[in-house]
């Protein structure tokens, strides 16, 4: 503790990572389907591969990047109400 400047600024530099079982709960939190995880899974692999829970993360940070997206629907939709 004392290479790192003791407790408090230990803690104040760690990260924390999801478990899996966080993560799957993050991701049906952000309304991931159970079906939609396993499809991505099966499709990259990433049991056989070793790297479920980074594609969990990945998963993850896929679906905050859409939520955060501005939609663009109700522009469009006045694009197309509207002859300008």
């Amino acid at each position: 503790m004392r290479q790192v400047g003791g407790v408090e600024r230990f803690k104040d530099i760690m990260s924390w990572l999801p478990t899996w079982h966080n993560a799957r709960q993050v991701l049906q939190t952000l309304g991931v389907k159970n079906v939609d995880v396993a499809s991505k899974l099966q499709t990259r692999n990433s049991i056989e591969n070793e790297r479920e829970l980074l594609d969990l993360y990945e998963l993850i940070a896929e679906r905050l990047d859409d939520r955060d997206r501005p939609s663009t629907t109700g522009r469009d939709q006045c694009q197309k109400e509207s002859p300008h």
